[in-house]
């Protein structure tokens, strides 16, 4: 660093929000950069260049670290499990399994269980389209009034049940981003008892966390993450999020 950068750094100042840290054009000020290196505990390196007039060139990493600072999901509480690579080749995988698991294919419903697994209900479904050539029935199973454990979950806004054809004599697999206690699918088993009789039911969850409470198991599954009851498991979809990944957020 050079002498005027060290001699700023040496002083005391008062807090400068970290929202003014950005870079501002020229007005980017060696105060502004000892703030900036404060907030992120950055140590001298060639991430920053100090140019002649005392501006700052942050590169994109460092960017992207305190804009998630700024949004509560730095890195301290923010551990990516599967990178957006991870995710399709898991998501390819299970669609093969699935496959390999029924006769016909053109028996296959998949049910999502709201909210996420609605979603990944629907992108497996494309990829499993990609593989066979020919449309996946796909819709969705709210399970939330057959629920055992509302009083301590809490409830949410519930989703209208969408079944796209009959389930008699289907085979059906349930699908949903993370499996847990296993009371979510105990409740979902429950309702669709209430449109049909299906020849097979499965389960597929993205994420296996622990924790059960019921002799519960998925039939596929993307990924087993031990966790502490306290930590959250987050799955990212480009058409829903703007990214995608699997990721653990700790309070």
């Amino acid at each position: 660093m050079g002498a005027t950068g060290a001699a700023v750094s040496q002083e005391t100042r008062s807090p400068v929000p970290l929202a003014d840290c950005f870079w501002e054009g020229a007005a980017f000020t060696s105060e502004k950069i000892c703030t900036f290196q404060r907030h992120v505990n950055l140590q001298p390196s060639p991430d920053i260049t100090f140019f002649r007039h005392g501006c700052v060139r942050l590169w994109l990493h460092a960017i992207r670290f305190v804009a998630r600072t700024q949004a509560g999901t730095g890195p301290s509480d923010r551990l990516e499990l599967l990178s957006a690579q991870d995710l399709g080749r898991t998501l390819d995988r299970l669609a093969s399994q699935v496959l390999e698991a029924v006769a016909d294919s053109r028996d296959l419903v998949l049910l999502g269980i709201p909210t996420r697994g609605v979603a990944l209900a629907r992108v497996l479904a494309g990829r499993l389209e990609a593989i066979c050539g020919h449309p996946i029935a796909h819709g969705s199973l709210d399970p939330t009034f057959h629920r055992d454990d509302l009083e301590r979950v809490g409830t949410r806004l519930v989703e209208a049940t969408q079944l796209p054809v009959p389930v008699d004599g289907r085979q059906v697999v349930l699908v949903d981003d993370v499996i847990f206690t296993g009371r979510t699918v105990r409740a979902a088993l429950e309702a669709l008892q209430g449109w049909g009789r299906p020849r097979r039911v499965g389960l597929l969850a993205m994420v296996d966390r622990g924790h059960r409470e019921l002799p519960i198991q998925p039939d596929f599954c993307g990924r087993v993450v031990p966790t502490a009851r306290h930590e959250t498991i987050q799955l990212c979809l480009q058409a829903i999020d703007g990214e995608e990944g699997v990721y653990l957020l700790r309070d």
